[in-house]
């Protein structure tokens, strides 16, 4: 996936499309479809899509809010687009991380996490 961001005049190429982008509200819950390249030590070379749900939003050591998921984020999803239940671009798949262990001595949980695209188009301008 690339963040582009077009000059005037420039003409576009018939097979390039641009995917539409949310930056609106996000629920706990809802349905997401990540998209990457898992398998990383195969070299995977098929487009391979990943359902999960929104679990959390956090602020992650001041670097802006990220969106949890239920489901871990293997290695080659990193990059990828995250897409809502109806085809719009939220985020792009960042990392996969752990919860802390719980006071009960539950285990820690791996889960996934991506940067909202709201953040990432503030980089562009």
């Amino acid at each position: 996936m690339a963040i582009l961001k077009p000059r005037t005049g420039v003409v576009s190429k018939p097979d390039m499309a641009a995917l539409p982008i949310w930056d609106g509200q996000i629920d706990d819950g809802e349905a997401a479809l990540i998209l990457g390249y898992p398998a990383i030590p195969r070299r995977q070379t098929v487009l391979t899509p990943k359902t999960a749900a929104v679990c959390h939003m956090s602020d992650y050591a001041g670097r802006g809010t990220f969106l949890g998921f239920n489901d871990r984020l293997e290695g080659g999803y990193s990059g990828g687009p995250v897409f809502n239940g109806v085809g719009y671009v939220v985020g792009v798949a960042t990392e996969e991380t752990f919860n802390q262990p719980g006071s009960r001595g539950e285990p820690a949980v791996a889960f996934g996490q991506a940067t909202l695209i709201k953040y990432i188009r503030d980089l562009t301008g």
